[in-house]
């Protein structure tokens, strides 16, 4: 039985990797051993509990051939009229082909499309 203060970390930690594996966001490492539930990306040497890597249509990115207006204006910098041009644009093309095309956008700046590029994927609609 581990005494002292000890418990109490072990215990905060042991609660939070598993309230991170409950959200569908756990990841955890100790120093170099690494605790992973249905997540990844994690960094050596701290505690860390992190989002899941985003790394395929699988892992909540939005599809931009069948995402609605709201779930586009939850992208960050997107807000109602982007979402409605993007929605246009997507119209115009009959479906994007690449994420790239999103430049094409009004109102779509290369700010913009870099905060959003590895949010996004193109899947046939």
């Amino acid at each position: 039985m581990v005494k002292g203060k000890y418990w109490l970390v072990l215990l905060a930690v042991m609660l939070a990797f598993m309230a991170g594996i409950a959200l569908g966001r756990g990841s955890l490492l100790l120093g170099h051993t690494v605790l992973q539930g249905s997540g990844g990306g994690v960094s050596t040497g701290e505690i860390s509990l992190s989002r899941p890597q985003v790394d395929g249509p699988e892992h909540a990115r939005l599809n931009l051939n069948t995402a609605t207006a709201a779930q586009l204006q939850e992208l960050p910098g997107v807000g109602e009229t982007l979402a409605k041009n993007i929605l246009s644009l997507r119209q115009r093309l009959g479906g994007f082909t690449a994420v790239s095309q999103l430049l094409e956008a009004d109102g779509l700046g290369q700010g913009i499309y870099d905060k959003i590029k590895n949010l996004v994927y193109i899947a046939e609609n």
